[in-house]
């Protein structure tokens, strides 16, 4: 009883155990105990271990106790006292040593517990339970620790239609070396293209808890022809929405330098601003003509300097944050992404002046017993003449018969449409299990998908040399999927098809289609 009025609890216990895992090379599973948090079910839980326990097969359970302190009912905190994180852990948590720990506990380890320790580990070096741990923190994070470096595990092997198979390295510097600042570089060569492409990148942490960062980066290598992305995109070879690079099959000699600085502010907004010089030459026969005084001048390479201001707004986003990195928790509010980009002329040598303005909103929700709809709308204005460098292709990721790249046109040819300003909406519910299939590695999951875009070209009199068509009527396809036909301890495969229709459908039905292997990572 606090402070004579309020009943508050200071110990929690906690006991944990494993019933279809024992530790004599034979399996049992209990059907009584479950997963129900009654008196009953619990003692029978307890009782049906013991039983076992006395015959001499061991069970692996747990016991934990947490004490709760300086108990203060009235803290007086406001709203604004806490932020983003809801559970940070301490960087050194990891490395502190049993003197530390011993502060810490009410009651000292009885020899018992201190075998119990002994013998977990031993059990982890056993069945390399690290390891495994390790991994999955490697395929989350995408970094490989190496001492005091990490090795950037999507530099290794990179593929797509333009560099081919592209064998790689990239290295970063861990908070091991420092927790002020971060430095690495790349060097990847593509053996269709036959170029080595390099960069380099330096990031100073300014302040841990408001993401101020300052960054300065550094390429030589190529982009996307007609490419869109935002500040904070994330690399990595499980991400679903990036399985798109595999197909894009046009691509700018680039030399880019950039400065930008990042933090967090309002609790939930991240902002970026930065400027950006780059040096762009085209790889195939593409001309940009300009008139000049009755005078028609063609350019296939071109100079940008651009001023980047963008945000990213997620109201009531938590993460969880460890030592490597933080992890989202999600949000059931709207995530707004919002860039502008001001193209300079003739300031560190850039050729064009124009404003480009760049939205995205992704959004989902659950429906009781129906599944989850999941919505994804991105647009794009340029409101200027510029080379298609930096304008806008269509989002598409079509071949016969491929990997289904989630928020992209799956019929749509790569490099089919051209814009200076577009509209896309991508659409897809997933209704979960329908099917409850006996089988444990066959549980089919179906999703509909409809994607939507319009597009248009305000000049179109300076670009030669290349097929383009704009999307002015609107371009739709639908389909379906049907996931996780084989599921593996890691990951789950399946089929879908698509079929384009509208304005734009061509006059073949097969040529309409597109096949889909999608693929899913269960974490």
């Amino acid at each position: 009883l606090i402070e004579g009025y309020q009943w508050f609890p200071v110990q929690l216990n906690t006991e944990i155990i494993l019933n279809n895992i024992s530790l004599d090379d034979s399996t049992i599973v209990l059907s009584s105990g479950g997963g129900e948090d009654t008196n009953s079910s619990a003692d029978s839980t307890f009782s049906a271990n013991d039983s076992i326990r006395k015959k001499g097969i061991n069970m692996p359970f747990g016991k934990g106790k947490s004490y709760i302190k300086n108990i203060n009912l009235n803290p007086g905190f406001r709203q604004r006292d806490f932020n983003y994180l809801a559970v940070d852990v301490d960087p050194d948590a990891s490395d502190r040593d049993d003197i530390f720990w011993k502060g810490y506990r009410i009651d000292s380890l009885t020899s018992k517990e201190e075998e119990t320790y002994k013998f977990i580990d031993s059990i982890s070096k056993e069945a390399n339970l690290e390891r495994m741990a390790q991994t999955l923190e490697t395929l989350l994070t995408g970094k490989i620790p190496w001492g005091h470096f990490d090795l950037d595990l999507n530099r290794f092997l990179r593929y797509n239609s333009y560099e081919g198979i592209a064998l790689g390295l990239g290295l970063h510097t861990n908070r091991r070396l420092s927790e002020a600042f971060t430095l690495g570089g790349f060097v990847r060569y593509g053996f269709k293209d036959k170029k080595v492409k390099y960069g380099g990148d330096v990031g100073l942490i300014l302040h841990r808890n408001s993401d101020l960062n300052l960054r300065l980066i550094y390429l030589n290598g190529v982009t996307e022809t007609g490419g869109v992305s935002f500040f904070d995109d994330a690399r990595g070879f499980i991400r679903p929405d990036l399985y798109r690079d595999m197909f894009v099959n046009r691509m700018d000699n680039t030399e880019m330098y950039k400065a930008s600085v990042g933090f967090r502010t309002l609790k939930w907004m991240k902002i970026n601003i930065g400027i950006t010089k780059s040096y762009k030459e085209v790889t195939n026969d593409y001309k940009y003509g300009i008139s000049n005084e009755n005078v028609k001048v063609y350019f296939n390479s071109f100079d940008f300097t651009e001023l980047n201001v963008g945000f990213r707004y997620a109201y009531n986003e938590k993460y969880i944050r460890n030592m490597k990195k933080k992890i989202s928790l999600g949000t059931d509010y709207p995530i707004i992404w919002f860039q502008y980009t001001r193209g300079i002329k003739g300031f560190l040598d850039g050729d064009f002046e124009y404003n480009r303005y760049d939205l995205k909103i992704e959004k989902s929700f659950y429906t009781n017993y129906i599944g989850k709809s999941t919505f994804k709308i991105v647009a794009g204005y340029v409101d200027e003449d510029i080379p298609y460098t930096n304008l806008y292709f269509g989002n598409a990721s079509y071949r016969n018969f491929t990997l289904y790249a989630p928020n992209s046109f799956g019929t749509m040819r790569m490099n089919e449409f051209l814009s200076n300003k577009y509209l896309a909406l991508y659409f897809t519910h997933d209704f979960g299990k329908l099917l409850n299939s006996n089988e444990r590695f066959i549980n089919p999951e179906f999703a509909f998908v409809t994607n939507i875009g319009f597009g248009w070209l305000d000049y179109d009199n300076s670009h030669y040399n290349i097929n383009y068509k704009t999307m002015e009527k609107g371009y739709y396809e639908s389909g379906l999927l049907v996931n996780k036909i084989l599921v593996t301890q890691l990951s789950s495969l399946g089929l879908g098809i698509l079929y384009r229709y509208g304005p734009y459908t061509f006059p073949y039905a097969l040529d309409n289609i597109g096949g889909k292997i999608t693929i899913s990572f269960l974490f």
